[in-house]
């Protein structure tokens, strides 16, 4: 079964954070998804697969993030790591290419 994001979370087993619109993968076990689909934080994808986003900010190095925040009037915290930067910019709807 394919999982959707749509709210952030954090995968227990592996302490990856996901954001909205990511695709959790791999896939929970049974109990660890109806945990997360309860809290509002993924739901299933029926009847095809879901599909990762193409915003092209996961391609980016860390520099490169930073710089597209700093462009896009983005406030965040010095240490930020790649993916607290993936999912701000993702709340903010920027896309890698784009000008912000």
């Amino acid at each position: 079964m394919a999982y959707k994001v749509i709210a952030e979370c954090v995968d227990s087993r592996t302490g990856k954070r996901y954001f909205a619109g990511d695709v959790f993968k791999p896939d929970p076990d049974a109990d660890q998804a109806a945990r997360l689909i309860k809290a509002g934080c993924l739901e299933e994808v029926k009847g095809k697969a879901a599909k990762a986003p193409t915003d092209g900010l996961s391609e980016l190095d860390l520099d490169a993030l930073r710089a597209l925040a700093d462009k896009s009037g983005l406030a965040y915290e010095a240490d930020a790591s790649a993916d607290m930067l993936i999912g701000l910019l993702r709340e903010k709807g920027v896309k890698a290419g784009e000008p912000a």
